[in-house]
């Protein structure tokens, strides 16, 4: 399998339980870092396809 350059940078700001509830999925995933979480997450919501309501 190719390995494709990760050589975009995407700054987000997130609160504490939204970074916590990060880190417990990667926990339990056994992902080696916190931002192939966050890829493997955006993969995982990319593909449900459903809108999601904004929630402020």
């Amino acid at each position: 399998m190719a390995v494709i350059p990760k050589d975009h940078r995407v700054p987000v700001m997130m609160t504490e339980a939204e970074v916590q509830a990060i880190d417990d999925w990667r926990f339990k995933s056994r992902v080696a870092t916190r931002a192939e979480a966050i890829r493997r997450l955006v993969e995982l919501g990319l593909t449900v396809g459903a809108p999601v309501e904004e929630s402020r």
